[in-house]
């Protein structure tokens, strides 16, 4: 009896890290928007009425990296998908709103931006 990885039962590459550089590209966004919105508040100001969208595409392009074949294989194990869609679709979002709550109570606008990044979870 041969040990499979679980790298090699789901075809997935053997490397780590996001395809096509995400985590990079992520954390640069992240880096320019403070430098700008510290830098320049005028321009900050102008382009904050895209913050929704960006956000909103910036997380569902994340879901462009999965791989077919190892969505298909993963619903081959039940007790693993029961407990990533608990997690993912019952326990984080709970854990979210009551952040969100406590945290945000008075910013409708960013409490529902952080209740969709904690909605439209992913599991890597």
């Amino acid at each position: 009896m041969t040990l499979e990885s679980p790298a090699a039962r789901f075809d997935a590459p053997a490397e780590s890290g996001p395809a096509g550089g995400t985590a990079l590209l992520l954390v640069g966004a992240i880096v320019l928007g403070s430098v700008v919105g510290l830098t320049a508040p005028a321009t900050s100001a102008a382009l904050s009425g895209g913050t929704d969208l960006t956000l909103i595409v910036m997380i569902s392009l994340l879901f462009f990296e999965l791989r077919l074949r190892s969505v298909v294989h993963a619903f081959a194990r039940l007790r693993f998908m029961a407990l990533a869609w608990g997690a993912n679709f019952l326990i984080v979002p709970v854990i979210g709103f009551v952040l969100a709550s406590l945290i945000l109570p008075d910013e409708p606008v960013i409490f529902a931006m952080l209740m969709l990044n904690f909605l439209e979870t992913c599991t890597d």
